[in-house]
């Protein structure tokens, strides 16, 4: 099993909000709300993230299993860039360990399942 750090997986960046307790931020959508202290616009990170994705996704075997790990705004980010309703997720939080299972076929991702252990 090879492994591969990718930078296009990381956390969106908060700018001066970096580090803070997160009751600091405003409601989601946070759009480009960080911009203004030096972070990333919410549309950045969703592209970073889903190319990264797609990228490597595009080089898999068929019918192979990828893990890829990331944090949990960028994989909610993810999940709007694939045309997931962000609402459904809004009402309950990605727990430490949480499980995305999406399947891709054909260049397009469709989520199977949430599966937040805590």
């Amino acid at each position: 099993m090879s492994y591969q750090r990718l930078k296009g997986l990381k956390e969106e960046y908060f700018g001066s909000f970096e580090g803070q307790d997160e009751r600091l931020n405003p409601q989601v959508p946070y759009n480009d709300f960080f911009v203004q202290y030096g972070g990333e616009d919410q549309k950045d990170v969703q592209k970073r993230v889903f190319d990264t994705i797609s990228s490597f996704m595009a080089k898999a075997q068929p019918n192979e299993k990828v893990l890829a790990v990331s944090h949990a705004g960028a994989c909610f980010n993810f999940l709007i860039a694939i045309g997931v309703d962000p609402q459904q997720f809004l009402k309950k939080r990605f727990g430490n360990c949480s499980f995305l299972v999406i399947d891709y076929k054909n260049g397009k991702f469709k989520l199977e399942d949430l599966i937040n252990p805590n």
